[in-house]
């Protein structure tokens, strides 16, 4: 099975043949009653067996939601196999629990360990794009991710970054009168990393979208860094903006319980509580209508210049839609214990592939395979264990 996936070579078409291009909207097609069933034996193996199910849980999961992911009639397929990812639980969780000890025991060499390990998360991330375009496919066509090392470092430079930083704060207690210049060499270094934080989100989204390859044919990203700092800008001025709408709607509504808990104590202690606790909703909703704006525009605008051969991409998320799923997804997980989990998952993913629009200019038979190497699952297993967003 698994040398189908590499040998199998589809016949392309003429460059003559010209077809016209077709508007496909790939569609969700699980549930969220069917992945719980999936989802909770997954959390119940990897608890009785200590974290060592987790590996084969990685790939059940991922396995159905590639199986019910479908374009034009066809679904993708995930080819990973769970022993090799739980090889690289070893590997992480080796290095994670030296780091530990290190830092116990031995604190100076612990933070000089750490902060080399923060230096190598951009290979850590090459590695991961690299894992998961290779064992990704679709109609027995693999992808690849053909971005170099170099570009990771050049994309996620903000790693090595914050090790220097952190070397820099340890040694500045060492330093005598040295030690306050080289706290003040992180403030402005960090100054001067927050201004160019857009760029840095550009360079990412194009590390990805530039060097995503299915078959023979690669892709492209067109994209600049001006509507990154647009969409930051906005974002910031947004975030401003949060409190000082929050701090109007709740002095409205304090003052309207003020007025009337002048009749009863109980009404008063009501009317606190209600404020207290509608200050953390609206502030918690807000937030998060920041944070989903940010991806909604910029998933948009990078899909949208993108490009595969004959392949071009339409992305419409909504920041508000998104900031609904999100909060009330958060909302249902919250009231029933964490039994919803798979169903916010589905809904989510649902969503963004309802918004999205692949645009075709001939067929998806004419994609021609080729022979993908073996890749290590070390990055992919980093990727998750810390969240790190690499653009699937």
């Amino acid at each position: 099975m698994e040398n189908s996936y590499d040998s199998f070579i589809l016949e392309p078409l003429s460059e003559d043949t010209e077809l016209p291009t077709r508007s496909l909207t790939p569609a969700f097609t699980g549930s969220g009653g069917e992945y719980f069933r999936i989802w909770i034996v997954n959390v119940a193996l990897t608890v009785l067996t200590l974290g060592i199910y987790g590996a084969w849980a990685k790939v059940r999961t991922r396995r159905y939601f590639y199986a019910n992911t479908v374009l034009d009639g066809q679904p993708f397929d995930y080819l990973a196999k769970p022993g090799a990812i739980f090889r690289g639980y070893l590997i992480v969780g080796g290095t994670l629990l030296a780091m530990k000890v290190l830092n116990n025991f031995v604190p100076r060499i612990g933070t000089i360990f750490s902060a080399a390990a923060i230096c190598v998360v951009p290979y850590l991330l090459y590695k991961a794009h690299r894992f998961k375009a290779r064992y990704s496919a679709y109609r027995n066509v693999r992808f690849r991710f053909t971005g170099d090392v170099r570009g990771a470092y050049a994309a996620f430079a903000v790693f090595p970054l914050a090790a220097v930083a952190s070397l820099l704060f340890m040694m500045s207690s060492f330093l005598g009168a040295y030690g306050a210049i080289a706290v003040m060499i992180v403030m402005i270094s960090g100054m001067g990393l927050a201004t160019a934080y857009p760029y840095m989100m550009f360079l990412q989204r194009r590390y990805f979208h530039g060097n995503m390859t299915f078959g023979k044919t690669e892709s492209s990203f067109t994209g600049e860094s001006g509507p990154f700092y647009g969409i930051y800008l906005r974002s910031f001025v947004l975030f401003i903006a949060v409190p000082l709408i929050v701090g109007i709607i709740v002095a409205v509504f304090a003052g309207t319980i003020k007025s009337l808990s002048e009749s009863g104590e109980s009404l008063k202690i009501a009317g606190l509580a209600g404020t207290v606790l509608l200050t953390y909703v609206l502030m918690a909703f807000l937030a998060i209508l920041v944070q989903q704006y940010i991806f909604a525009r910029t998933f948009n605008y990078s899909w949208g210049h993108s490009r595969l051969g004959q392949v071009t991409f339409i992305a419409r998320l909504r920041a508000r839609d998104l900031a609904w799923i999100r909060f009330s997804n958060l909302i249902a997980i919250f009231l029933s214990l964490g039994l919803l989990i798979p169903w916010a998952k589905v809904r989510r993913a649902r969503y963004i592939l309802s918004c999205t629009t692949v645009l075709l200019s001939g067929d998806m038979g004419a994609f021609e395979a080729v022979v993908v190497p073996e890749e290590g699952a070390v990055g992919d297993t980093a990727a998750d264990f810390f969240d790190w967003d690499i653009g699937w």
